[in-house]
């Protein structure tokens, strides 16, 4: 006779486990933002978001019978929080497992899998050292408010930078979002 007891018992080890392994994750990430708000002084912010994909209008219009549900992906990205509008820069696309890890982090033709905290805040480090992440991060870190009251974030963001209608902003993301996830 099957014990189900032992894998009823075995499935809550693991959700408690996966819980600490997200856990985990969010405090790497907290970490990261409050050490690079600090050190530029405010002027940036780093997060997770969900974005939704989008298609070339081509593919929109021959794919859209029978409409399916939007796909989406995860990123890391940044943002002036000193900006009211602030264009969000996308640094690494973000792929979690459903019990927190491995993750994985894709960037500038590289792709990293962290099976641990240890490995997740090395790869994150070899993130930040990216010299075109830097220049995203140098870019948003010196935007400033016009005097008029409308962001220069808006006029220097350029096209591959929308900034939407909505309170949040959105994200540069290479073309390929159009709008977070609510």
């Amino acid at each position: 006779m099957t014990d189900f007891i032992d894998a009823f018992k075995g499935g809550l080890d693991a959700a408690k486990a996966a819980d600490r392994a997200r856990k985990e994750i969010d405090e790497v990430f907290s970490d990261l933002d409050r050490q690079i708000i600090e050190v530029s002084e405010g002027k940036l912010s780093i997060e997770r978001r969900e974005y939704y994909v989008t298609k070339s209008s081509w593919e929109a219009l021959r794919f859209s019978f029978p409409p399916k549900s939007k796909e989406t992906y995860w990123a890391i990205v940044a943002k002036n929080p000193t900006i009211k509008k602030t264009p969000y820069k996308e640094l690494a696309k973000w792929q979690e497992d459903p019990v927190g890890y491995p993750c994985k982090l894709i960037w500038a033709k590289q792709e990293q899998i962290c099976e641990d905290r240890a490995a997740l805040e090395i790869c994150l480090a070899d993130l930040l050292r990216d010299p075109i992440v830097g220049e995203r991060l140098y870019v948003l870190m010196n935007l400033e408010p016009l005097e008029d009251g409308a962001e220069r974030a808006e006029r220097d963001a350029g096209p591959e930078s929308p900034i939407p209608s909505d309170s949040n902003g959105d994200a540069d993301c290479g073309g390929s979002v159009s709008s977070d996830v609510e």
